[in-house]
């Protein structure tokens, strides 16, 4: 069922990846058992897990599609079908916040709403994780990290990659 989910959510075959990315995101936000934790397209639910398992006191994941949010309320996760421009939580709700690689599929129209929605649910002074894959070509003259998982993962004088 978890391998399911995992393609569900368009992780494709890099779940050494997505587990990285999720762990890394999940030590920076420093999680507290105190902490009210919005997962904004929590895909197949691995970072809303964790922040589950470390005893937080709620986890609430968002996906856009029913389709998506079915499986992983059927594994007993609270997930709810919404999208960034219009999220389906009351103002000052978490003080945790996760939106990773979701913003780059909004419509540039959207944006703007998309911003002020994930301030809405923040209570002040929540800790925010924005991420996304940059847009830009890859600088080659900057050192390369070896922390990342080398499983199916190849490099060369051109960058580093991922068979699949």
């Amino acid at each position: 069922m978890r391998d399911d989910l995992h393609q569900l959510a368009g992780r494709g075959p890099f779940r050494a990846i997505t587990e990285f990315v999720n762990r890394r995101i999940f030590n920076e936000l420093a999680f507290r058992p105190e902490d009210q934790f919005v997962d904004i397209g929590c895909g197949h639910g691995l970072l809303l897990r964790m922040a589950m398992d470390s005893g937080v006191r709620s986890a609430v994941g968002l996906n856009a599609t029913d389709e998506e949010v079915r499986p992983l309320r059927a594994l007993g996760l609270d997930v709810r079908q919404g999208r960034t421009d219009s999220i389906p939580l009351p103002d000052g709700c978490a003080s945790v916040v996760a939106c990773n690689s979701v913003l780059l599929l909004v419509p540039e129209d959207k944006m703007s709403k998309s911003l002020r929605e994930i301030a809405r649910i923040c209570k002040p002074n929540a800790r925010i994780w924005l991420g996304e894959i940059p847009r830009v070509e890859e600088i080659t003259s900057v050192p390369r990290h070896e922390s990342v998982p080398t499983g199916n993962i190849h490099q060369d004088g051109r960058g580093c990659w991922a068979a699949g």
